[in-house]
C-alpha cells in the first residue's frame, strides 16, 4: 500500500499551509508561516517532498514539476474535510524515499489542483481553505490545492 503514514492532530497555526509558486526557482510550494527546521522529510519520486517539524507537523510540502508539465484535466472539485494538522507517524523519522508515481492534475478554468502519489483517497483534513490533504486510510496519499495566477 503506498501513501505516507501520518496520525490526524487538532488544527493549529503551525499545521496551515498556504499555497505559493516560487517564480525565481520554478517550483510551487504549501507552507505553514511559523518559520522553523525539518528535520523529518520524505521525497517522492524526486516530484514531491513533505516536511515535517520538529513536532512531526507536516509544515511544508513542494512540488517540482513544473506547472507546464502539470496534466490538464476537467474537474478536480475541493474535496469536503475538517480542519486538522497531519503529523508523521511514530515510526518513521529522518529522511527516507520512495519510488511512487507522482500525479499532478489541474483545472485551470478554476485554478485549483491535485497531487496524487498513492492510491485512492477516502479521507480528506483541510489544511487551509486553499489546502486539502487526501488520505487513504491512516495515509497520506495527495493533495488538493488553489494555485491563483
Amino acid at each position: 500500500m503506498r501513501g505516507v503514514p501520518v496520525t490526524i492532530a487538532p488544527a493549529t497555526e503551525a499545521g496551515r499551509l498556504y499555497p505559493r509558486y516560487a517564480n525565481t526557482i520554478g517550483i510551487f510550494t504549501l507552507e505553514s508561516a511559523p518559520p522553523r527546521a525539518w528535520p523529518h522529510g520524505v521525497n517522492i519520486d524526486g516530484t514531491i517532498i513533505l516536511d515535517f517539524d520538529k513536532d512531526r507537523v507536516l509544515a511544508r510540502v513542494e512540488l517540482l514539476a513544473p506547472m507546464s508539465a502539470w496534466k490538464s484535466k476537467d474537474a478536480t472539485a475541493q474535496p469536503i474535510g475538517r480542519p486538522a494538522d497531519l503529523r508523521l507517524s511514530g515510526n518513521i523519522s529522518g529522511n527516507l524515499s520512495f519510488d511512487w508515481p507522482v500525479i499532478v492534475s489541474k483545472d485551470v478554468q478554476r485554478d485549483e489542483a491535485r497531487v496524487e502519489f498513492g492510491g485512492e483517497f477516502n479521507r480528506a483534513v483541510a489544511l487551509s481553505n486553499s489546502v486539502t490533504a487526501l488520505l487513504e486510510d491512516d495515509r497520506l496519499s495527495g493533495f488538493w490545492f488553489t494555485f491563483g495566477r
